[in-house]
């Protein structure tokens, strides 16, 4: 049996490229679709902005060891 070990980390301003990795076809297809860049943009602030808030805690998956964000 192989471990996956991965680590949950907060949502920074540095993640905005996960989104958009995250924003294809395949993975959005049970939520309507991908979203527009304007859309991804807004989704990405109101990720930011919930860091410290106690509304929403935010977290993107890192895959350990080699530290690559992996999922949201």
């Amino acid at each position: 049996m192989t471990t996956t070990l991965v680590e949950l980390e907060p949502w920074t301003g540095d993640d905005m490229p996960l989104l958009v990795q995250l924003n294809t076809p395949e993975m959005t297809e049970h939520l309507g679709g991908p979203e527009t860049p304007e859309q991804l943009d807004n989704r990405h602030r109101r990720y930011v902005a919930a860091f410290g808030s106690a509304a929403a805690h935010i977290f993107k998956v890192v895959l350990l060891p080699e530290g690559v964000p992996v999922g949201a």
